[in-house]
C-alpha cells in the first residue's frame, strides 16, 4: 500500500508533469517560461531522481510514495486505477472516465460542430438598437439604452466563446490556451 504524503512540496526538479513537459516545478509552484502555470487534474505528475516511483494522486490530493523500491524505467506504473508504461501520458483524467469536454474533442463529429460554432460566431447578427419614441420619459430611455449596451456586451462575449470553442474543436487552437484564458477571467 503506497504511503500518502499530504501537504508535501517536493524539491525543485524532482517531479515531472508528463502531460505537459513545458511546465516545471520550482519547489513551490508550477511554472511555464518563468510564469505560474495551471496544472489540472488530468495531468500525470510523477517523481524523478530521488523521488523515482512517486506519483501525485488527485483523488487524495497527496504525493504517493510506493512501499516497494523505486520503479525502474520502462516498468508499468499504476496511475488512477490503470497500468501505464513509465514515460507515457494518460489520455484522460485520473478518474478513468473521460470528461464531457475530452470526449467531445475526440469525437469524430467534433470538427463539424467546431465549424458550425465558428460560422455561428461570424454570421449571427448583433442586437438591434432600441427604437426609443420621443415621448418616452428620459429615465426610461436611458434604462433602455443601458439594457441594449448590456446585451451588446453579452453578445460579444458569447460570440468570442463560440469562436474559441469552434477553433478548439476544429483543431486550430490548443485546449490549454482556452483553460488558461478561462482561469484569467475567473
Amino acid at each position: 500500500m503506497p504511503t500518502p504524503h499530504f501537504n508535501f512540496y517536493p524539491p525543485a526538479g524532482s517531479v515531472l508533469n508528463q502531460t505537459d513537459p513545458s511546465i516545471t516545478w520550482d519547489g513551490s509552484q508550477w511554472l511555464r517560461g518563468g510564469s505560474p502555470a495551471p496544472v489540472f487534474s488530468n495531468h500525470n505528475l510523477i517523481g524523478v531522481g530521488p523521488l523515482q516511483g512517486w506519483w501525485y494522486d488527485w483523488g487524495q490530493r497527496a504525493w504517493m510514495k510506493p512501499d516497494a523500491p523505486a520503479v525502474q524505467p520502462g516498468t508499468p506504473i499504476g496511475v488512477g486505477g490503470m497500468m501505464v508504461p513509465a514515460g507515457t501520458t494518460v489520455p484522460f483524467s485520473m478518474g478513468g472516465a473521460p470528461t464531457v469536454f475530452e470526449a467531445l474533442i475526440k469525437h469524430p463529429v467534433a470538427p463539424v460542430v467546431g465549424g458550425l460554432l465558428l460560422l455561428a460566431s461570424h454570421f449571427t447578427e448583433e442586437p438591434a438598437p432600441p427604437q426609443i419614441p420621443a415621448e418616452l420619459p428620459d429615465p426610461v430611455a436611458k434604462q433602455w439604452q443601458m439594457i441594449f449596451n448590456q446585451n451588446q456586451q453579452r453578445y460579444q462575449r458569447r460570440m468570442e466563446m463560440y469562436e474559441s470553442l469552434g477553433m478548439v474543436l476544429l483543431g486550430y487552437a490548443q485546449t490549454s490556451s482556452v483553460f488558461e484564458a478561462l482561469q484569467r477571467k475567473a
